[in-house]
């Protein structure tokens, strides 16, 4: 092999090498970010496979994490949530249920 295949060799698996990394950092990024969303009450239902009406009783009940917006004294509240922690609930709710 001559100098300039060398080269070319070398050149190539290093290119490839960092390729690789910008391609697991950009992965990494998008699940952190999609995973850390936040959601509105019909969103975080349907994540959660509920009905809105069950999400309201949960969080008036303090049964799972929530963001109130809005006055607190309207008639209509409206929640945010985060992916995350309803996620962090579900499986919470899984290990509630084996013991």
């Amino acid at each position: 092999m001559n100098a300039a295949n060398a080269f070319t060799a070398m050149y190539e698996q290093i290119v490839a090498e960092a390729a690789e990394r910008v391609r697991k950092e950009l992965e990494e990024t998008f699940v952190r970010s999609y995973q850390d969303r936040t959601l509105n009450s019909r969103e975080a239902a349907d994540h959660l496979g509920i009905s809105t009406q069950t999400l309201y009783k949960l969080c008036a009940e303090k049964r799972i994490k929530h963001i109130p917006v809005g006055s607190l004294r309207s008639t209509k509240p409206e929640f945010r949530f985060r992916q995350s922690v309803l996620d962090t609930w579900m499986r919470e709710q899984e290990e509630k249920s084996i013991q």
